[in-house]
Order: structure tokens, then C-alpha cells, then sequence
């Protein structure tokens, strides 16, 4: 997620944004050019629904450009501030990534009997039947300059 070509800041890593959108019959184009924070939260469980960690995106700066034919606006003050505000709005709902943090993971052995032999005996190694039930957690996610680091516990109870 983060690596050497990108910055980070108050611990968490930044995202460049560089984006065009051009209308050719008017020969009009508006570019959009900002810095946004990529921002881990575990939501615990609730509802039935299960731990998860939620990624979201706030923009710190937004700098819009439109041009025209020969004509170039820098987009500035109110109406700059009022897009950068109606982006981070829409990045609530639309810009949340959710994943889920735990997992069962069920493990079960059947009986064995497996026979033995060697000069002057003969036998057989019983294995009984084994049943065990494990969960992995993410119990905490920190933003370092290298990266996402994130710590669990494993439990695992038996089973008869």
C-alpha cells in the first residue's frame, strides 16, 4: 500500500490525486490536482455482522483548473473550498472500503490406525479423531511510512 515513491504524513499514508476530465466538442477541460489520507478504523462487531476494517479516504487539499479555448481559471477561495468539502462528502459513502477481519477456520481429523512392523514385532499406532475449531482476528492496524502492519490473535478450542 505505501512504499518508497509514496509520502506519508501524521501516520498515515497519502494519495496522489491527478485527474482530467475533457469535453472535446468545446474544447473545455477541468483538472483536478490534490493530496488524500488513506485512514484505518476497526469497526467491532455488531448486528451479527462480524469485525471489519474500514479504509477511507479524506482529501486535504483539492486544486481544480478549468480551460477553455485560450482561456485558463485557477479555481480558488469559496468555490475550491466548497468542491474539496462536497468531495470528502461523497468519499463518506462511496470511497469506504470495508474488509472483513476475522475468520473460522475448522479442522478435523479423522480416526487412523496405521500399522507398525519391524524384526520380531508387529503393531499398530492408534490416532484418535480430532476436531478443532480456530479464529483468526486483526485486533489493530498501524500506518507506518512502509506500509500497513497489522496485528491478530489466533484462538483455537477442541472439539470432541
Amino acid at each position: 500500500m505505501n512504499g518508497p515513491n509514496m509520502p506519508s504524513r501524521s501516520g498515515y499514508p497519502l494519495l496522489n490525486i491527478d485527474a482530467t476530465a475533457k469535453k472535446e466538442g468545446l474544447d473545455a477541460e477541468l483538472t483536478v490536482v490534490g493530496v488524500a489520507r488513506l485512514m484505518s478504523t476497526i469497526v467491532p462487531s455488531a448486528a451479527g455482522k462480524p469485525p471489519q476494517l474500514e479504509l477511507t479516504i479524506h482529501v486535504d487539499s483539492l486544486v481544480p483548473r478549468a480551460k477553455w479555448g485560450f482561456f485558463d481559471f485557477g479555481i480558488r477561495g469559496f468555490v475550491r473550498d466548497l468542491a474539496q468539502v462536497r468531495f470528502n462528502n461523497e468519499l463518506r459513502t462511496a470511497g469506504v472500503i470495508r474488509i472483513p477481519v476475522e475468520v473460522d477456520i475448522p479442522l478435523k481429523v479423522p480416526a487412523k490406525q496405521t500399522p507398525i512392523s519391524f524384526t520380531g514385532a508387529n503393531a499398530a499406532v492408534d490416532t484418535p479423531d480430532l476436531s478443532m475449531h480456530g479464529k483468526v482476528s486483526v485486533t489493530k492496524v498501524i500506518v507506518l511510512p512502509d506500509g500497513l502492519h497489522v496485528y491478530g490473535q489466533v484462538s483455537v478450542t477442541s472439539g470432541s
